[in-house]
């Protein structure tokens, strides 16, 4: 793969100082593809097209069940409502041009999709704890 999440997480910074609205508005977009593509590419079990409807269901109504994924019920449920808000945040503001989204809006989608980020991490290690170095 050439780009993963965490790289659109990384543009979403570089938006947010940009500076300006257009910045703004693409800093909450691209902080809502980072996390989308990181759970996406974590998810073990999600055999359907991967859609941004589909992956909230999944983790929140099926990805604990017994067979489906190994991680935390919780924070599986967690991350889907997460995506879920996020999501909304994200197509307001690409659809909704007249509104504003100011640095503050940018700012926290951004610290959103770390904290995201970071409790997606927790998970996995929970269930694949790195190795300590030799």
């Amino acid at each position: 793969m050439s780009v993963t999440g965490k790289d659109f997480l990384e543009f979403a910074d570089r938006c947010v100082a940009q500076g300006d609205e257009i910045g703004y508005r693409n800093a909450v977009g691209r902080a809502y593809y980072g996390v989308y593509h990181e759970i996406s590419g974590t998810l073990e079990k999600a055999v359907f097209n991967h859609t941004h409807q589909t992956i909230r269901d999944y983790l929140i109504k099926d990805a604990w069940l017994k067979g489906n994924e190994p991680f935390d019920k919780m924070k599986l449920i967690s991350l889907g409502s997460r995506l879920k808000l996020m999501h909304t945040q994200r197509v307001s503001a690409d659809y909704n041009i007249g509104m504003d989204v100011s640095e503050a809006d940018a700012k926290a989608a951004v610290i959103q999709a770390q904290k995201f980020m970071e409790l997606l991490k927790e998970m996995v290690e929970q269930v694949y704890p790195k190795n300590p170095a030799a």
